[in-house]
Parts: C-alpha cells; sequence; structure tokens
C-alpha cells in the first residue's frame, strides 16, 4: 500500500493539505529521503501519514516550508526557488564578500525560510 492510501485510511478524505504533500514525497521519493529533508526520523514522517500522533503542528509547519512553498521572497535576492533559499544557505559565511554578509543577517534575522528555524 502507498502512503496515499495510507493517510486517505487514516485521515479520511479530503486529505489535509499538507498530508496529500507528505505522502506525495514519500511516494515520489521514500519515506526515509523525506523524513531525510523535513530533518525529522521516518518514524515521525509514519506517525503523521497514519495519524498516531496528538501533537502535529511541528511537523506540519515543516512540511509547508519545505513541500509545499516553491517560491520564497528574500529580502536580499528577491524572489526565489525553495531550492535556491537552501543552497545560499548552505554556502559558507565570508566576511570579505558584502552580500554573504547581507544574506547572513537576513537569514538568522527571523526569515521564516531559515532551514535552522525550529518552530
Amino acid at each position: 500500500m502507498n502512503m496515499l492510501a495510507k493517510a486517505i485510511a487514516a485521515w479520511g478524505s479530503p486529505l489535509p493539505d499538507w498530508i496529500k504533500a507528505l505522502a506525495e514525497a514519500c511516494d515520489d521519493t521514500s519515506l526515509r529521503k523525506t523524513a531525510a529533508r523535513m530533518d525529522v526520523s521516518p518514524a515521525m514522517v509514519s506517525l503523521a501519514i497514519n495519524r498516531k500522533r496528538l501533537y502535529l503542528s511541528f511537523i506540519k509547519v515543516r512540511v509547508e516550508k519545505r513541500l509545499m512553498i516553491t517560491m520564497v521572497v528574500c529580502p536580499i535576492l528577491g524572489v526565489m526557488g525553495r531550492n535556491e533559499c537552501l543552497q545560499e544557505q548552505a554556502r559558507p559565511f565570508s566576511s570579505a564578500n558584502p552580500l554573504r554578509v547581507q544574506l547572513f543577517k537576513a537569514c538568522r534575522n527571523g526569515c521564516p525560510y531559515y532551514k535552522e528555524c525550529k518552530k
């Protein structure tokens, strides 16, 4: 049984958008790869899809930010893809590069797309 079918069995129809996105991501790649993309354990993804956990707000936020949003607005670079945003965040800091300094400050001062924000 695929993850989308499991989600429908557990949550009923219509599925919440974020659960549908999570289940489809698991079906497209794998549960383990989707969990790694979300920075959670595979067990947590399975618990969310199978509706076995009462409080799921933290994983809902991660699904919405990492799987559902495809475009983001960066205060420094403008409109960009979510993957581009994550690539910029992964680049090393350099105090010699003014753009890197601006990005470093903008990302860490309340940007909702910053990957280290654990909301």
